[in-house]
């Protein structure tokens, strides 16, 4: 499934900016996107 290969994509470039300050908005994004699914 394309979302979850984007997802899997997302989980990895998250992985890699752990640190940054955008990680909690990225994560936010995600998870209200799946809520929504």
């Amino acid at each position: 499934d394309l979302r979850n290969e984007l997802s899997n994509l997302l989980s990895v470039k998250i992985d890699l900016v752990d640190e940054s300050t955008l990680k909690p908005l990225i994560g936010e994004n995600i998870l209200r996107e799946a809520i929504e699914i």
